[in-house]
């Protein structure tokens, strides 16, 4: 596994390229673990390859709340897969929700393209290509 991490204002956008994952196998990203009534608010939301989201309980908290939980993202794994999300931990909302932040994740030539909401475009690549199918 390869995780390449952009980093943008509040933003930050995971990559992570999943190279022969075994049968069966999952990956799973998490935001940060927040209590229910604290600041810092923790948002993730999928971009590319995650096919479900929950939050999971931190299993001891956090230095501020006895109980917190965090964003979830899993999916299949097996083989060859690529996973992007979006994820931002702030005190208030961001000016652009974290959903509005990336408008579209698009692959071409084993290149993914992050067009942002201001229309500034990312490119990420992982190199050397292995022939990683990007869902």
């Amino acid at each position: 596994m390869e995780s390449v991490t952009v980093v943008r204002g509040p933003y930050e956008v995971r990559v992570h390229r999943v190279s022969g994952g075994p049968y069966g196998a999952r990956a799973e990203q998490t935001g940060w673990a927040t209590g229910p009534d604290e600041p810092p608010l923790s948002r993730l939301h999928p971009l590319l390859g995650w096919t479900d989201q929950d939050a999971v309980r931190a299993p001891q908290g956090t230095a501020f709340a006895p109980w917190a939980l965090a964003p979830r993202l899993s999916a299949d794994a097996t083989g060859n897969r690529v996973f992007a999300a979006v994820a931002t931990l702030t005190v208030e909302p961001p000016a652009v929700p974290v959903s509005m932040a990336v408008t579209e994740a698009t692959v071409a030539d084993g290149v993914l393209r992050l067009h942002w909401y201001d229309d500034t475009v990312t490119h990420v690549a992982f190199a050397p290509d292995t022939g990683v199918t990007w869902s």
